[in-house]
């Protein structure tokens, strides 16, 4: 396994139990470990070690050490959130990151941003974000409706060359969360659940893509 090693500055308010997926979703605790097997039938190749630091107000600061096969991705980013009031906050991503790829001997600089918003009330939840400075701008925007312990959600997202749709729901059983998405024109289907164990937060996520499968073990403090 050849391993990276990034450093980025993350600033993220969330809600603590929301609807949001936890596929990727940025680091809301102190801590977090992701074990991943990208493609069904490989090693386990994928390795993620987070760690918050330097949390000074509106602004948090990642560590990540992380792992991949073929594949390292570094970057150095500073996230800041905002409140700006009647349950929205927004918050601005920027930085630069390096992506190699050591079997071809190829590597890439880019310069890297995000702009999002984040709606919670009490019956739903809208997220917003792009990253302007990606070909195509890509976006996505999803909204969730809350009833007691069921979570349903819709959403739209854009790539360079097409808009897909998503589809989510999420079931909330006292300490456990189970919750499933279908995303197109992609195909990604994605299952798994989420237990809290004296504090930390233990989830398992399969997904399922056109080019194979992917399983992710992740534990947060």
């Amino acid at each position: 396994m050849r391993l990276i090693v990034s450093v980025f500055f993350v600033v993220f308010a969330g809600v603590e139990d929301g609807a949001q997926a936890v596929w990727d979703a940025p680091l809301q605790s102190r801590g977090r470990v992701v074990v991943g097997k990208e493609i069904w039938g490989t090693d386990w190749d994928s390795f993620v070690v987070e760690a918050r630091i330097l949390e000074d107000g509106e602004i948090y600061g990642v560590l990540q050490y992380s792992g991949w096969r073929s594949f390292v991705d570094g970057r150095a980013m500073c996230w800041v959130v905002k409140d700006l009031g009647h349950d929205v906050l927004g918050w601005v991503e920027v930085g630069g990151g390096v992506e190699s790829f050591p079997e071809v001997h190829e590597s890439n600089v880019k310069m890297l941003s995000n702009v999002g918003a984040f709606y919670n009330s009490d019956i739903c939840q809208i997220f917003f974000e792009c990253s302007p400075l990606d070909i195509g701008i890509p976006w996505k925007i999803e909204a969730s409706y809350i009833d007691g312990r069921i979570v349903v959600g819709l959403g739209l997202w854009s790539s360079i060359s097409t808009i897909g749709w998503s589809m989510s729901t999420h079931v909330f059983q006292e300490d456990i969360r189970f919750f499933a998405r279908l995303e197109a024109l992609s195909t990604s289907v994605q299952i798994g659940f989420t237990v809290k164990i004296n504090g930390v937060l233990i989830s398992t996520v399969h997904r399922y893509r056109v080019m194979g499968g992917s399983t992710r073990f992740i534990a947060e403090i």
